[in-house]
């Protein structure tokens, strides 16, 4: 007979709690499963981690009780590192001791390797002999350096940080068609023909200039370091080339190859010399509203002399006037960036202690970029030293290239203004 559907009801139920304490359980297996093949795995990986450490460990030599017991891995604490150098100290002493006494018959070196197994101390003897200096025993000592490079000091790249536009250009050139004069209209009398008048275009045009740099490093070098070379090698390429990018865009002349500046780019009224700080603030500023610049994403570069300045600068009851704002990273209510690629030594009417202030809206500053900065590493090709053509693997080096193609344009010239000041003449007010 046909089941009720309270029965039903109940077959449903009974056969759900199943299927939950079924899943449940599988579950809980195979959590338990994951945590034993993660715990072996992790029990492997500290076996092979102890096996190449024991590996990577300098040898600890036998004595003078232990006659050619040869080289042993230990632990290397402090102590048991100390120790070792006073044993191969040890072993070059007695060993030049047995050839002193031996009239010239038996070699140090050779008496301390065939004694005890020490090579390395050997080497250093005959090093150390050959340069005259026996009784120094300061090369038998190993050198130790620390694990970190002490990586030079940068100024910082701001034009690119400050909000500049980057425009893909991959056939290594670009043209840009530009507005520049509008209609304006004229008032006309009854009957009197109407004034005629066209807008007026040019183009910004983008060539893609190359920066470059080829860097050979010794093989023995990077190897012996442990990638700490390696490391300084390339780090220190994509900060310098980003730097001399920096400095282009800020005031490169376009000669040698290289990209026009925004202070060579600027409108001829948009560079004015101030002899007070409050003025070449309020000066900038006017410049750009009164061009009608969208100011979407203003923004100040200036040095860090002109920085303190700023910072210092006292109102007549003696508070400091943009302290505060500069705390945070912005002056008149915009933000600044440092750059101490821009010199505060040119020559000025007021002396020779000038320098420039960079104000306007930075998204009308376009890079065109044919080729990001792109890295490459040989071990057999060949480079220009100045004088002669270097082959790296006759030399046995590797070389590090780097490259990146770029321009610069302003999309309006009247968008950035520069203000020049001599520091060592310009008055707070």
């Amino acid at each position: 007979m046909p089941l009720t559907p309270e029965e039903l009801k109940q077959i449903r139920e009974t056969f759900s709690e199943e299927l939950t304490t079924a899943r449940a359980a599988d579950q809980a297996e195979i959590a338990r499963l994951k945590a034993e093949k993660e715990a072996a795995e992790t029990e492997a990986e500290t076996q092979r981690g102890a096996a190449e450490a024991a590996n990577r460990r300098p040898p600890i030599y036998g004595g003078d009780t232990t006659p050619g017991a040869g080289i042993r891995s230990v632990p290397m604490s402090k102590e048991e590192r100390q120790h070792h150098v006073i044993q191969r100290i040890g072993n070059a002493a007695r060993g030049l001791a047995v050839a002193a006494r031996s009239g010239g018959n038996i070699r140090a070196a050779d008496f301390i390797e065939q004694t005890y197994g020490d090579k390395a101390t050997a080497d250093a003897v005959t090093r150390s002999l050959s340069t005259g200096v026996a009784g120094d025993g300061g090369n038998l000592v190993e050198t130790q350096y620390a694990a970190d490079m002490i990586e030079l000091l940068y100024p910082m790249a701001a034009v690119r940080g400050s909000g500049a536009q980057v425009i893909p250009m991959p056939n290594g050139n670009l043209t840009i068609h530009r507005q520049n004069g509008g209609v304006s209209g004229a008032y006309a009398g009854e009957l009197n023909n109407l004034p005629v008048q066209q807008p007026t275009t040019d183009i910004v045009q983008l060539n893609a200039k190359k920066l470059a740099v080829i860097v050979p490093a010794s093989n023995e070098l990077l190897h012996d370091t442990t990638g700490r070379v390696n490391q300084m090698i390339v780090d220190d390429i994509g900060m310098g080339l980003s730097l001399r990018e920096d400095l282009a865009f800020l005031r490169g002349d376009g000669t040698s190859n290289t990209p026009t500046g925004i202070l060579n780019q600027v409108a001829a009224g948009n560079k004015v010399t101030y002899a007070t700080l409050t003025a070449a603030l309020g000066g900038l500023r006017a410049l750009i509203r009164g061009a009608n610049i969208p100011m979407r994403r203003m923004g100040w570069i200036f040095n860090s002399d002109v920085e303190s300045r700023f910072y210092n600068v006292l109102s007549t009851t003696g508070e400091y006037i943009y302290r505060e704002e500069m705390d945070a990273g912005r002056l008149l209510g915009v933000p600044y960036k440092i750059s101490n690629q821009i010199p505060s030594n040119l020559t000025t009417a007021g002396g020779t202690a000038g320098t420039e202030l960079y104000f306007g809206d930075w998204s009308e500053v376009l890079i065109g970029e044919a080729l990001a900065l792109a890295l490459d590493t040989s071990t057999e090709g060949s480079y220009f030293n100045g004088t002669t053509l270097v082959n790296a693997f006759s030399t046995d080096q590797t070389l590090f290239r780097a490259r990146t193609r770029h321009d610069l344009a302003l999309r309006h010239n009247k968008a950035l203004a520069v203000g020049r000041v001599d520091l060592a003449t310009v008055t707070d007010r």
